[in-house]
């Protein structure tokens, strides 16, 4: 028995619609279903009904806490647009770095 591949990822955030929106706007994700506590995001919608969902926080302890979750782009101009675009949005970077066979962005949402 294996793990074949990563199902999705639920994050909490205390403003709901503002990390929605940077996570559909900004970074470009599809929702797929949206409930009023609840979006549901892919990449590729076709593929895969969600890989990424905001949840309302709406009690105590339940708050934003990822360390980190990893985007894949296809070729490296895919990754200089979303650094341009992250400009453009002021969006924060914690680091760009390369790990020799890939370059990450590491940037953090609101």
């Amino acid at each position: 028995m294996a793990i074949r591949k990563l199902g999705h990822v639920g994050i909490w955030a205390k403003d709901f619609e503002k990390v929605r929106d940077f996570y559909s706007n900004v970074l470009g994700l599809h929702i797929s279903d949206q409930t009023a506590n609840a979006a549901f995001m892919s990449s590729d919608a076709e593929r895969e009904h969600h890989e990424f969902v905001v949840f309302r926080a709406t009690q105590p302890g339940q708050h934003t806490s990822v360390q980190q979750v990893s985007f894949s782009c296809e070729k490296l101009e895919d990754v200089i647009a979303y650094y341009r675009r992250f400009k453009e949005h002021n969006v924060k970077f914690s680091r760009i770095t390369s790990h020799g066979n890939a370059v990450g962005l590491y940037f953090y949402d609101p």
